[in-house]
């Protein structure tokens, strides 16, 4: 395995695992300021979002940096470019009723609308937060991949 693909892998796993401990870091009596520390700690973009409303809750500068402002009070909708928002809805909903975390490495590619209007497409990683109805969302931007 080229070196390159080592790291990702390596690099891949302990973002996973920083999901995971902000998950399980969630407190209802703290709210979410454990899970906001934990994720402003990721170069990758990441965000906490109401899996039910699709409302973003809480972001990283990461992920200022990738899809600009405002993020929280937004809708996931923004993100995506207008001819997907249906098809995102339905996967939003499927997943909400079938909750298993999805890491980034199951390569669950999607199109982005970016911060200057243009398009991309990113890899999404989702982790419920037990007893919750919240989703945290890990996001790495393909650079090498055409929009779709």
């Amino acid at each position: 395995m080229p070196t390159w693909q080592l790291r990702r892998r390596v690099y891949t796993r302990v973002v996973g695992d920083l999901a995971r401990l902000a998950s399980e870091a969630y407190d209802p009596a703290k709210g979410l300021d454990v899970v906001a520390g934990i994720l402003a700690q990721s170069e990758r973009a990441m965000m906490v979002v109401n899996g039910d409303s699709g409302e973003i809750i809480r972001a990283n500068d990461a992920a200022y940096e990738l899809f600009g402002r405002p993020l929280v009070g937004a809708n996931l909708s923004r993100l995506i470019p207008e001819r997907h928002r249906l098809a995102h809805e339905r996967h939003r909903k499927d997943f909400m009723e079938h909750l298993i975390a999805r890491p980034l490495s199951a390569r669950f590619d999607v199109p982005a609308t970016t911060k200057d209007r243009g398009e991309t497409v990113v890899r999404i990683g989702l982790t419920p937060i037990a007893q919750t109805r919240l989703v945290i969302a890990e996001i790495d931007q393909l650079a090498d991949q055409a929009p779709v």
